[in-house]
């Protein structure tokens, strides 16, 4: 009786599925498996990671000192301060020299250039430089001085500080009026705006009137 219950479990046993079995066996960890991972490449520029600090942080990176943006980089003026002009030319030197005692030399800005002698027709010249009995400087267009040199305040100089139609020879020798780091603003015959800053003067002994070294800038209604 007993063998003949051994002999049925037994033929019970052999007929069961051995893949669940294989599963259990595969499936646990094993203590003696290890996992080989493959190790991480790193670019050779990139620099390595700091470990963490006591607080489970990583310092924070030193990139160095910041970049000054350099003259190409730098932004355009913005448009309200160009008044809506844009460059035609910018800081030319133009000498304005005085005449002789007898002369006169007429200037138009727009060109810029200088005429000597006697002009029959003024219209195109925003000054004239006038040697005769001492006369001086002649503004033929509203001459204003301007606290700033972008073409905004050089508009606004040439409306709100206007000089005199004429500077005399006295005026000009001891540099009352016009001197050195003035700005001299004006819109000219052909509608442009143009800025004459004085940069140096210098004694004319025959005129008894000054030389004057100057940069031009000159701005077109865009």
């Amino acid at each position: 009786m007993v063998l003949t219950v051994l002999t049925v479990a037994h033929a019970q046993y052999l007929r069961a599925p051995a893949i669940p079995l294989v599963r259990q066996v595969i499936g646990r960890a094993s203590p003696y498996r290890t996992r080989h991972r493959a190790p991480v490449r790193r670019n050779a520029a990139s620099p390595r990671r700091a470990p963490r600090g006591p607080n489970g942080r990583r310092p924070p990176r030193h990139r160095g000192p910041a970049r000054r943006p350099g003259p190409d980089s730098r932004r355009p003026a913005p448009s309200w301060r160009n008044a809506g002009y844009r460059v035609v030319f910018k800081d030319r030197p133009f000498a304005l020299r005085a005449p002789s005692q007898a002369g006169y030399d007429n200037i138009d800005l727009d060109v810029p250039k200088a005429v000597p002698g006697a002009q029959l027709d003024e219209s195109p010249y925003e000054i004239t430089y006038n040697g005769v009995a001492g006369i001086g400087l002649e503004f033929h267009t509203p001459m204003g001085r301007a606290a700033g040199r972008t073409a905004q305040a050089c508009l606004d100089g040439s409306r709100s500080d206007v000089l005199p139609d004429k500077v005399g020879r006295e005026e000009l020798d001891q540099a009352q009026t016009i001197h050195v780091g003035t700005v001299l603003c004006t819109q000219t015959t052909d509608g442009n705006l143009a800025m004459l800053e004085i940069t140096g003067m210098s004694p004319n002994h025959e005129s008894e009137m000054p030389n004057h070294a100057t940069r031009l800038t000159l701005w077109k209604k865009s």
